[in-house]
Formats: structure tokens, C-alpha cells, sequence
């Protein structure tokens, strides 16, 4: 009886040894070799249960969703031809090609270890966010159709965005890029470049930009001309020595603190609100073509003796040096 009891033992142990080898080595283990993202892809997109996820049924999926599930590595992912959305964000993933996911509409894999990713050729890309980690190398060359791109805190020296003639939204802050060509940007709506060690950032082409974050940047001057659009504007700690914004008509807050302005040009500015320029070397600021100007800050500018206002303007919030007086 005890020999038939260890022969049973032994066989059941042999049995379980099987499954496990066949599930390791197996065709789904072969396609998915990341065990996370093979339970996965099992688990929702293994329609008819045979333990394997066949080109048929891998073609019927269009979202994938599998967030913060310990996946290391989403090899198979180019077995789904029509995928249109992508979440994978905070997993393990170091590295992510996804030139042959042709249909991908919007990926979101922020929150990774990603060092190189690749989405060159998805010409029906809308959105995509990766930032956060330590990107190096990110690849949205043909990337035609793309609107809003979000790849700041990462660790990039360079931006290929040729072709992306599509961008309305371009975050890309807190990276090590000294150079940012926005040629042909001609939608582009949203820029964030705060924490850049810019040496240039030309403008010109963006017309119908409207918020532009620019700080921590080693700029000689910034060309507003082009920006009849602009509403709002961050550009603070740039080294700037001279700024105009007569031309952004539609300016409402505008944020220049922290640099060597010693001339600022203001004009005509019927709708802006706030004016931040403290800590610059400004010795006149005329302000009279401000209306409705609501919150001044003007400290820190030695020179700075008088500011003209316009008639009947009294801003709510004021700060000024004791030196400086306010005329009309």
C-alpha cells in the first residue's frame, strides 16, 4: 500500500512538472516571453481558451491595458496589428518598440525605466505620454499624426520631432537637451520647456501658440514677433537682457522674473492681468497701454524709480520697492 502511495506521489509530481515545463517553454510562453504580460494577454485576449492567443484573435484587439502588473518586457506586443491603445505605465519596462504597431492611436507608459523607446512609423499616433525615468533615446520621426507629446523629466539630449506637423501640446521639460527645433510646428498650442539648458529657442514658426513655458534656459534674447496667439508666458531665470511682447496683443499673464532685463517693451496689452518682472535691472517700465492690469510685482530692479500706469488702473495685488513710485 505505502508503494502505491509513493508511485502515485511520484507520478503526480512528474504530471505537475509537465504543465509547468509546457507552460515555460510552450507557444504562449515563445510569443510572450515576459510571464506578467503573458498572463495578461491569456487572461482577456485567449478568446477560445486553448492557452494560446492565435493571429485571429490577436487581431480583434484594439486596447491593451496592463498597468502596474510587474511586466519587465512586452515582447509580443507587435503580434497585435490593430492595437489602437496602449497603457503600460508604471511597470518594469526598460526598452519598448512599437514601429510595428502601425494603428497605435494613444500610448500612455510613463512611470518606467525606460532608456530607449520607439514609435517611428505610427503615423496614426494622437497622444503620447513617457514621461518620468530616464528616457535617453525616444524616436516620433513620422509620427504624422501626433497632437500632444509629454516626454519631460526624462534624461534626453535630443528631440527628433520631424515630421510631427500635427503637434498642438509639447511638454519636454526637466531634460538635458540644449537645442529644440519646433520647424513646422505651425498648430502648436502648448509649450513646456522649463528646467532646459536652451541655447536658442526659436519661435517663429508657432503661430497660434498660446502658453509657453521657458525657464532655466541660457537664452541671448527670445523672439516674440510670430506670437500673435500667446495668452501666457514663463520666462523666468532665461539670462535675458531685453524682452519685447508689444506684439502678443492677447497676452493676459505675463511671468519675466529672475533674469538681466534692462528693457522691457510692453505697449499696447488690452487684456493682460499679471506682470511678474522683479529681480531683473529694469530702470523704467511703462505700463499705461495695460488696462486692466491686476497683480504687479516689480521688486528687485534697483534702477527702477518710477512705473507708469495706465488711467484709473490700481492693481489688486502690488509689490514694488519702497523707491519706486507709481505715476499716470
Amino acid at each position: 500500500m505505502k508503494y502505491f502511495l509513493y508511485l502515485l506521489l511520484l507520478q503526480t509530481v512528474f504530471w505537475a512538472g509537465c504543465e509547468k515545463s509546457d507552460e515555460e517553454n510552450g507557444p504562449a510562453a515563445r510569443a510572450f516571453p515576459d510571464p506578467a504580460f503573458r498572463q495578461c494577454v491569456l487572461e482577456y485576449f485567449d478568446f477560445d481558451g486553448d492557452g494560446m492567443v492565435s493571429d485571429d484573435e490577436a487581431a480583434h484587439v484594439t486596447v491593451i491595458f496592463c498597468q502596474e502588473a510587474g511586466i519587465v518586457s512586452l515582447k509580443g506586443i507587435e503580434r497585435f496589428p490593430n492595437l489602437r491603445v496602449l497603457n503600460c505605465i508604471r511597470n518594469h519596462i526598460s526598452s519598448l518598440d512599437l514601429s510595428a504597431n502601425r494603428a497605435l492611436e494613444t500610448l500612455w507608459c510613463h512611470d518606467n525605466p525606460l532608456v530607449e523607446l520607439d514609435v517611428s512609423g505610427c503615423e496614426g499616433l494622437t497622444e503620447l505620454d513617457c514621461r518620468g525615468w530616464g528616457l535617453r533615446r525616444l524616436d516620433a520621426s513620422g509620427c504624422s499624426s501626433l497632437e500632444a507629446l509629454d516626454c519631460g523629466d526624462n534624461a534626453l539630449t535630443s528631440l527628433d520631432l520631424e515630421g510631427c506637423r500635427s503637434l498642438r501640446r509639447l511638454s519636454c521639460g526637466k531634460n538635458g537637451m540644449s537645442g529644440l527645433v519646433l520647424e513646422g510646428m505651425a498648430g502648436l498650442e502648448y509649450l513646456d520647456c522649463l528646467s532646459l539648458p536652451l541655447d536658442t529657442l526659436d519661435l517663429s514658426e508657432c503661430p497660434r501658440l498660446r502658453e509657453a513655458y521657458i525657464g532655466g534656459a541660457r537664452l541671448a534674447a527670445l523672439d516674440l514677433r510670430g506670437n500673435p496667439s500667446l495668452e501666457r508666458l514663463f520666462c523666468t531665470d532665461c539670462g535675458l537682457r531685453s524682452l519685447d511682447v508689444s506684439g502678443c496683443s492677447a497676452l493676459t499673464a505675463l511671468n519675466c522674473s529672475g533674469n538681466r532685463i534692462g528693457s522691457l517693451t510692453v505697449g499696447r496689452l488690452p487684456a493682460l492681468e499679471a506682470l511678474n518682472c522683479s529681480f531683473n535691472d529694469l530702470a523704467s517700465l511703462d505700463l499705461s497701454g495695460c488696462p486692466v492690469l491686476d497683480e504687479l510685482d516689480c521688486r528687485g530692479n534697483p534702477p527702477l524709480e518710477s512705473v507708469v500706469l495706465a488711467p484709473g488702473c490700481e492693481p489688486a495685488l502690488l509689490y514694488k520697492d519702497p523707491g519706486t513710485g507709481i505715476v499716470y
